[in-house]
C-alpha cells in the first residue's frame, strides 16, 4: 500500500498544463506550486499512516521487567516482537538511583528514569514503547519529561517526547529516524545512552 501510494503520488501530474509564457518567473513559480503540492500530498499520506499505524501500535509494558532489574541489580532479558514474527531479543538493566535502560544490540535507550537531578519521567518514571504495526521493524518511544527545580523538586516545564526507531538492514541495529527539531536530542543525549 506505501509503495503504491508514493508511486503514484510521484508519477501523477497536476491538472494544470504548464505555462506557454516568456516570463521565467512564472514558469519558477510553477514548478515551485507543483513541488509544494507533491510535498503536500507525500505529508498527508504519512500523517493518515502514521494514525493508523498508531492506532493499532501494540504497547509494550515493561514495567514488570525494569521492577525486578531495579530489585536483583541485574540485567533481565526480554523479547520484542515485531510484525510477521520478527523478534528481537533485549535486555534491560536499572541502577539503584531508578534510570533504567533497554537495550536492542548497539542501541540502549533510557526509559526508565525515576531519581530527580533535575530531569524525570512522568508517569512514573516510564516512557511508552509501542510497536507499529508495519512490514518493517519500528517503535515509538514517547512520554513526559518534566525538568524540575533542583531545590524543591517542583515542576518547572513539561516537555511531551517522541522518537521513531526503525530497523536498519545496512548496519544491522535499529536506528532513530524521526524526532521533532526541538527534540534532537532524543535521539542522541536525553534518552539514548
Amino acid at each position: 500500500m506505501w509503495k503504491e501510494a508514493k508511486r503514484q503520488s510521484a508519477t501523477s501530474r497536476s491538472n494544470y498544463p504548464e505555462p506557454t509564457t516568456d516570463f521565467p518567473e512564472v514558469h519558477v513559480m510553477y514548478h515551485l506550486i507543483e513541488k509544494l503540492r507533491h510535498l503536500l500530498t507525500n505529508c498527508m499520506f504519512l500523517v493518515t499512516a502514521c494514525m493508523h499505524a498508531t492506532a493499532f501500535a501494540q504497547r509494550i509494558d515493561l514495567s514488570s521487567a525494569f521492577q525486578s532489574a531495579l530489585e536483583s541489580q541485574s540485567i533481565v532479558d526480554v523479547q520484542l516482537e515485531f510484525a510477521r514474527g520478527i523478534r528481537f531479543p533485549a535486555h534491560v538493566e536499572a541502577t539503584q538511583q531508578g534510570n533504567g535502560t533497554l537495550t536492542i544490540g548497539p542501541l540502549s535507550i533510557r526509559l526508565m528514569d525515576l531519581q530527580d537531578d533535575g530531569l524525570v519521567y512522568a508517569n512514573g518514571g516510564l516512557l511508552n514503547l509501542d510497536i507499529l504495526p508495519t512490514d518493517r521493524a519500528m517503535f515509538v518511544v514517547s512520554g513526559i519529561v518534566n525538568e524540575t527545580d533542583d531545590k524543591t523538586s517542583a515542576i518547572l516545564r513539561q516537555t511531551s517526547l517522541l522518537a521513531l526507531f526503525q530497523w536498519d538492514e545496512n548496519t544491522k541495529e535499529f536506528r532513530c529516524v524521526y524526532s521533532p527539531d526541538h527534540l534532537l536530542d532524543a535521539c542522541g543525549t536525553l534518552f539514548v545512552r
